[in-house]
Parts: structure tokens; C-alpha cells; sequence
């Protein structure tokens, strides 16, 4: 389980960086979504996983980069604007965009393996 999530973070950083050229709005996040879900098809191989759970990789990628305003809402909310540069909000609005994006395989590796 270690090997697939350490190989699941670093497909997800290389795969979300190399694909967000794209426009992140309509298609082009359709498309970026499903670029990043290629990506992981030799990891699910590697970890015997199914390939199955590459819908659940497109589908909750796609929804947390829709999402981006919300969170962005979330951390503004929490934090409150007075306290908070809106340079430091983008920056928590990215960290925490990451933590759900890398709380997936770790919630296939729990459920599949």
C-alpha cells in the first residue's frame, strides 16, 4: 500500500502539473480531468488495483477543480478577509485543493487493496 500511494502522489504532481496548460473551465477541464486519469492507469496496474477506480480518479478530480471558487469561499470564511492576505488565501485555497486531490488514492488504497 505504501508503494501505490507514494506512486499515486508523485503521478498526481507530475500529471496536474503537465495538464494544467490547459483552460481550467468547460471541456478543457473535462479534458485536463481526463489527462490526469491517464496518468494513473500504469500505477493501478503496478498495485493490481482495478481499473474500475480510475472513474472514481476522473470523477473526483473533476469535481474538486470545479470546486475552486467554493474553497476559496471555505478558507475566506474560516480564516475571515481582515485576517488573511488574499495572497495567503490562494496559497491555503491550493494546499488544501491538494490535500483532497491526494486524499483520493489514499482512499482507493484503503478500499482496494
Amino acid at each position: 500500500m505504501a508503494v501505490f500511494l507514494y506512486c499515486a502522489a508523485l503521478t498526481h504532481f507530475l500529471a496536474d502539473f503537465l495538464s494544467h496548460w490547459m483552460k481550467e473551465k468547460g471541456l478543457w477541464l473535462v479534458l485536463h480531468s481526463f489527462l490526469y486519469t491517464l496518468f494513473f492507469i500504469p500505477v493501478f496496474w503496478f498495485a493490481g488495483i482495478n481499473y474500475p477506480w480510475l472513474i472514481i480518479v476522473f470523477e473526483s478530480h473533476l469535481l474538486i477543480d470545479t470546486q475552486g471558487k467554493f474553497l476559496l469561499w471555505i478558507v475566506k470564511t474560516i480564516l475571515k478577509k481582515s485576517a488573511v492576505e488574499e495572497k495567503m488565501e490562494r496559497i491555503i485555497t491550493l494546499g488544501l485543493d491538494q490535500v483532497l486531490h491526494l486524499l483520493i488514492p489514499l482512499i482507493i488504497a484503503l478500499s482496494a487493496l
